[in-house]
Order: structure tokens, then C-alpha cells, then sequence
């Protein structure tokens, strides 16, 4: 039970978190951290056995990363079963904050000569 309610409050943390991030970095950190409070070891892919989830949870934020945890372990099984779907919405919310980035650059920028545009320069 207490294990349980490990996960449900950093899976809460996490969707919480997801939703005030001010950048995709803050939203692979919050997704990592939650990894480890479920009992998850980031290792990069390189140094992966055989054993590690088969899940990139960098999501392009830095060099491919993935899971280790213990076999036939409760966080093993709490982690195969939610880490899928955490991955997933983290990308989610990764993918709106670089839409976001963007968007504002280009609010700001000539997209043609790159300087700044007239509504910067009449602020």
C-alpha cells in the first residue's frame, strides 16, 4: 500500500508539474525525477544491459537515455505498466512548449532578415 502511494503521489507531481513547466528541460526533469522516486535508475543507452525498459526518456532533450530497475521488484512492475503513458504525456507537453518557443520567437522576429520586428521595437 505504501508503495502504491508512492506512485499515484509522484505520478500526481509529475502531471501537476507538466502543466506549469516554463520549458521542454523542465518537463524531461520532472519526468526524471519521477523515475526515480518510483525506484528508476537513469542510465544513458550505452551503458543499458539488457535489463533496461526500452523506453528513450530524454525525449530529445540531451543524449537518449533509459530506465534500469531490479527485477520482479514492485517499482519494476509500477513502472512497466506507467511508464508508457508518463513518456507520453510528458512528450506532449514537451512538444507545446517548444510550439510555444517558437511561436513567440516569431512573434518577435522577421522571419525573412531575422531582426528584431517593429512590435519589439515600438515595446
Amino acid at each position: 500500500m505504501a508503495s502504491e502511494r508512492i506512485e499515484l503521489d509522484a505520478v500526481a507531481k509529475l502531471l501537476r508539474g507538466l502543466l506549469r513547466a516554463h520549458s521542454p528541460h523542465d518537463a524531461v526533469d520532472l519526468l526524471q525525477q519521477t523515475i526515480f522516486r518510483m525506484g528508476g535508475t537513469l542510465v544513458p543507452v550505452s551503458d543499458a544491459s539488457d535489463d533496461a525498459l526500452p523506453i528513450d526518456v530524454s525525449l530529445g532533450e540531451g543524449p537518449p537515455v533509459v530506465v534500469e530497475v531490479g527485477h520482479f521488484t514492485v517499482a519494476r512492475m509500477q513502472l512497466e505498466r506507467l511508464l508508457p503513458l508518463l513518456v507520453e504525456d510528458a512528450r506532449q507537453a514537451v512538444d507545446l512548449l517548444r510550439r510555444t518557443e517558437r511561436l513567440e520567437k516569431d512573434s518577435t522576429r522577421d522571419r525573412l532578415t531575422g531582426p528584431a520586428n517593429r512590435g519589439v521595437l515600438d515595446r
